[in-house]
């Protein structure tokens, strides 16, 4: 089996890469929020969850903004798929 001498050095950067950029739209979408900039937040709220899917913090901050566009269901939903994703929280 081939070994690649430097996978073990890349591994721990990549993470830090994703987290941090997870990390970057998760501050812009609470930023977005704070300014009650709905369409903003969710649109940085989604790009965190693409980085860091298994977080539940981009989706609480997605049905944020669904409650400034008042969109009851839509929040509801949302914050149920984030109680799912991470019921012991």
């Amino acid at each position: 089996m081939a070994r690649c001498w430097w996978g073990a050095e890349v591994v721990p950067y990549h993470a830090s890469f994703v987290t941090l950029t997870s990390n970057r739209y998760l501050g812009e979408a609470g930023a977005a929020l704070d300014r009650a900039d709905g369409s903003e937040a969710a649109r940085a709220a989604a790009r965190a969850e693409s980085w860091a899917p298994w977080s539940t913090d981009a989706l609480e901050r997605q049905a944020d903004a669904a409650l400034l566009f008042g969109n009851d269901a839509a929040a509801r939903e949302i914050y149920t798929r984030a109680i799912a994703k991470d019921s012991g929280d």
